[in-house]
């Protein structure tokens, strides 16, 4: 706040406002500092956790996750009408990335179109 104002008016200001408000205000700013700092620390490490997840090898498809992906394919295929233009409408990107994968669409190794093809 202080270098914000000018020096002659900070004393008003502060008594204005009242001492207590503006200590209050300046312990939560500290807070929400270091709570942003925390954050983008957890973000890094999710970040480096997902890099090498990703980067560990696939097992082969089973035959149950074979069987799996087909009934899951078969609900979506049942679901279709209730969509628009033959595609749901998924509320996540991530639920979009399972759809994509199980039905063989998109760039990822789905079901219909990759790897682990039924």
């Amino acid at each position: 706040m202080v270098g914000k104002l000018k020096p002659q008016e900070v004393d008003d200001v502060r008594a204005a406002l009242g001492s207590d408000r503006i200590d209050r205000n300046e312990d939560l700013h500290a807070e929400a500092v270091a709570l942003a700092a925390i954050l983008q620390e957890y973000q890094s490490r999710n970040d480096e956790l997902r890099e090498r997840l990703q980067a560990r090898p696939k097992l082969p498809p089973t035959h149950a996750q074979a069987m799996l992906q087909g009934q899951i394919r078969r609900l979506l295929e049942a679901l279709r009408p209730r969509t628009r233009g033959g595609r749901p409408t998924l509320e996540s990107e991530a639920d979009r990335r399972v759809y994509e994968y199980v039905v063989g669409e998109g760039e990822g190794e789905g079901a219909a179109g990759g790897k682990g093809g039924a």
